[in-house]
């Protein structure tokens, strides 16, 4: 069987590898990737450090990400989140929050972690929806890099000059 349109979700790291994975060991169908983020990912052990200490823009950071599928006809598409998918026999499709859905004949799932919370840190935004809630930490100060926004926001919080500084988590992200 020939896979006419493969769909990425996740436009992220293990995403655009994939993607380019798959261009670089010859496939030549439809190749589509997309990511619930409106604008396009930033590589993110970048966004900790160098978009941090000013020495990277967020601009470059995206760019870093991006150019990983560079001269590979990737059609990609932000800012849709993924609500549902269907796996009947010769009839695969995922369903967005915005009520578009793709038909495809492979996906590759690529949308990373989530940080873990303790329970009662967040709260709902006046913007959350049932089926899409928006949660924020119920704490000023309080920053999960996960974003270029996350990292920006961070950025300006030390800015101002805190008297103290927890990191928690010691991944690559996190050091």
């Amino acid at each position: 069987m020939y896979l006419e349109r493969i769909v990425v979700v996740g436009a992220s790291l293990a995403g655009l590898t994939a993607a380019a994975t798959l261009r670089n060991k010859g496939w030549d169908g439809e190749l589509i990737v997309v990511d619930s983020n409106p604008q396009m990912p930033a590589d993110r052990p970048p966004l900790s450090k160098q978009v941090l200490r000013g020495d990277m823009s967020g601009a470059q950071a995206q760019e870093a990400l991006s150019s990983r599928i560079e001269g590979c006809e990737v059609d990609v598409r932000l800012g849709l989140r993924v609500a549902g998918a269907g796996f009947a026999p010769d009839d695969l499709r995922l369903k967005f929050h915005n009520d578009h859905e793709l038909t495809c004949d492979g996906v590759v799932i690529a949308t990373g972690s989530v940080a873990r919370w303790p329970a009662g840190f967040l709260v709902e935004t006046p913007e959350s929806t049932p089926n899409e809630p928006k949660l924020v930490p119920s704490l000023s100060g309080v920053h999960v890099v996960r974003n270029l926004s996350d990292a920006e926001a961070l950025r300006d919080d030390l800015a101002a000059g805190p008297d103290r500084l927890i990191v928690v988590g010691a991944g690559f992200i996190g050091a």
